[in-house]
């Protein structure tokens, strides 16, 4: 019988070790790989799933911490808008506002306000205006001065204390709304401190490794 070469032994042993894999994972195999093992061997246990990663925002401190921010910017943007619909009813303004509620205008229509809002201070002020309006026309057509230079100055210094009154409302109005928009905007800056505030700590909330 001839001799193997060493070459032609590797091959042998590559080949054998090949074959015995493939049967090893056929049914009834004795394999490690197969249907049934070898006695004694203990196939390794499975690999633990890795652990869910830590959400800061998903915990109930920082769910708890944030809900009642926003609560109290809520509360405090409502009481904002009770406010700026409480001071334009009393000068006599109609408000208009965007879809998140604030301001975009304000305006005091003289033409529909007397029936409206006749206490506010729009309508008085136009009230006043027409009674002093008209007690001087009477005044003066009564001296036979109807068509005089008297009454038309007369006329003009109270037509020009009416725009003076208009004025000083609308400022009066603008004014409580700007300060109104800046308390809402110190009520949006104080919810986003907190919520930084509740991130950091539920940071801190960590579980150590």
């Amino acid at each position: 019988m001839a001799k193997l070469t060493t070459a032609q032994k590797q091959n042998n042993f590559w080949q054998n070790l090949s074959d015995w894999y493939a049967a090893s994972k056929k049914p009834g195999g004795d394999g490690v790989g197969g249907a049934t093992a070898k006695a004694g061997y203990t196939a390794p246990a499975a690999a633990a799933p890795p652990p869910t990663p830590y959400d800061p925002y998903a915990t109930p401190y920082f769910q708890g911490a944030w809900g009642i921010a926003n609560a109290d910017y809520a509360n405090k943007v409502t009481h904002l808008q009770d406010n700026e619909n409480t001071a334009a009813l009393g000068i006599g303004a109609n408000l208009t506002r965007d879809s998140n509620n604030r301001v975009t205008g304000a305006n005091i229509d003289y033409s529909t306000i007397d029936t409206t809002n006749p206490f506010s201070k729009a309508a008085l002020l136009q009230r006043n205006y027409m009674q002093q309006k008209e007690g001087t026309t009477n005044s003066y057509a009564n001296q036979g001065q109807l068509y005089s230079g008297a009454l038309l100055n007369q006329r003009s210094n109270q037509q020009f204390g009416f725009e003076q009154g208009q004025d000083s409302l609308q400022k009066q109005l603008q004014q409580i709304l700007l300060g109104s928009n800046q308390a809402r905007d110190d009520a949006a800056v104080a919810r986003n401190a907190a919520g930084t505030a509740a991130f950091i700590g539920s940071l801190d909330r960590a579980p150590q490794p």
